[in-house]
């Protein structure tokens, strides 16, 4: 690797066509990589050609350009509901079990003092779902949705985008 100024990828792939070593003991690339930066090796970052002309990605610090607010910040929250004292004050996401975003999914709602649960089983991750589920619950509570639900919080998930527009009488 320092003769030849080779990378460690090259390295590796060369040390498997020439077998050179038992596969069980042949590190990959990103694992010779791990050794140069953690020290084990004689090989140096400076040595590594390839390593020096790449300007690493500097992310902290950075704001998110495309970042949505959908609602109300976390943050702004009344004491109430941090101090669990008061029904009414619950909290929504999805549980996702597979990747595609068709796959059904359950909708999940906690209220925030006794833990109690409401689970529904939707179609798909999309808003339009979590909007239709949630407007054919409250209507079936005939009035009395204002005591039951006071706070929802959600987390800025697009499944999530309408729920500011689904009552007036529900903080989101």
């Amino acid at each position: 690797m320092l003769e030849e100024k080779w990378s460690p990828g090259i390295i590796v792939n060369k040390a498997r066509e020439e077998n050179l070593f038992h596969e069980s003991i042949l590190p990959s690339t990103s694992t010779l990589y791990h050794w140069i930066d953690s020290g084990i090796m004689q090989t140096k970052n400076i040595d590594l050609l390839e390593k020096i002309d790449r300007k690493p990605r500097g992310t902290k610090g950075r704001e998110r350009r495309n970042k949505r607010v959908l609602g109300t910040s976390i943050a702004n929250r009344p004491k109430s509901v941090e101090e669990r004292l008061e029904f009414g004050h619950w909290e929504i996401d999805t549980v996702i079990g597979r990747k595609c975003a068709d796959d059904p999914v359950l909708l999940m709602l906690a209220e925030r003092k006794t833990t109690f649960e409401l689970l529904f089983k939707i179609d798909s991750k999309r808003a339009e779902c979590v909007d239709h589920t949630l407007e054919t619950f409250i209507s079936k509570l005939s009035g009395i949705e204002d005591k039951i639900f006071k706070t929802i919080t959600a987390d800025n998930g697009s499944e999530f985008s309408n729920l500011s527009k689904l009552s007036q009488s529900i903080d989101v």
